[in-house]
């Protein structure tokens, strides 16, 4: 169990950076797959506003940087707050690659990142946007990033791919976004006092307490949680990441003590 802080929320999460790492080699190939398939640059992605080619440079950039930040290089001096701004300026450097060496500069990258996080310790901190964290944080995000993107890519070029998210590498990129909770706050989620928790099959709950401007996320059941999810990782991994509401990705239990602050969840942070 590891304690940290990000911004002005306090984090207590399991974080398990071998899993973390271990779900992001298993990444590589689908990402690969579905990069290469990338040729009509022009088309728009299923459920987004970008392109393919818009999409397969963020997915470059991203590779690319967290590889940077995983060999403990200073890469991205903005903060999570500002990672549209950061998002924009990599789409721009990797947007006019060529498919096939695109597809190959970013499998280069998860390999690369994968190999500089196994000689990490848990006792570690990295680089990343502006501040350090935990190698597991790292890990994480990159892992959310290849799967829910690499699913977006399949969706648009309707693979046979199983588009399902793996719980493993799911669960890994959740303790990550929830520890960037402070940062996805909007200003009413930043005036809110409320609770939420989720239940997720085989996994330690995860729960999300803000008052006023300050956050506290763990798998703490005590206090009593306002309203609490159920659902797989996979499923809320999606919704953090805009794919799915709330409503249609988690089963509401009407056992917080609270239970319809579950309406308000939505308004109250911003998709990842």
């Amino acid at each position: 169990m590891s304690t940290i802080r990000a911004g002005q929320s306090t984090v207590t999460l399991d974080f398990d950076l071998h899993e973390a790492t271990a779900s992001l080699a298993e990444t590589t190939a689908m990402v690969e797959q579905v990069l290469l398939l990338g040729a009509d640059s022009t088309k728009t992605v299923t459920g987004l506003q970008w392109t393919v080619g818009e999409l397969s440079a963020h997915i470059a950039a991203t590779a690319h940087n967290y590889r940077r930040m995983a060999e403990g290089e200073l890469v991205i001096t903005e903060s999570v707050a500002e990672r549209r701004t950061v998002i924009d300026r990599g789409i721009a450097e990797h947007r006019d690659h060529d498919v096939g060496a695109l597809a190959a500069n970013v499998t280069a990258d998860i390999v690369g990142m994968v190999d500089a996080l196994s000689h990490r310790s848990e006792s570690d901190v990295i680089p990343f946007y502006g501040m350090t964290v935990h190698p597991a944080i790292v890990a994480g995000m990159a892992v959310g990033e290849m799967l829910v993107h690499g699913r977006d890519l399949a969706l648009t070029h309707g693979t046979d791919q199983d588009t399902t998210l793996p719980d493993a590498g799911s669960y890994a990129a959740l303790l990550a976004a929830f520890a960037l909770t402070d940062f996805t706050l909007t200003e009413p989620g930043r005036r809110a006092v409320a609770s939420f928790g989720y239940r997720l099959a085989a996994r330690r709950p995860l729960t999300v307490r803000l008052d006023r401007g300050t956050t506290t996320i763990g798998h703490e059941e005590t206090p009593p949680i306002d309203a609490w999810f159920s659902g797989s990782p996979g499923t809320l991994l999606l919704a953090t990441h805009g794919r799915l509401s709330s409503w249609q990705s988690l089963r509401t239990i009407r056992l917080g003590r609270r239970p319809w602050r579950a309406l308000t969840i939505d308004r109250l942070f911003e998709p990842s």
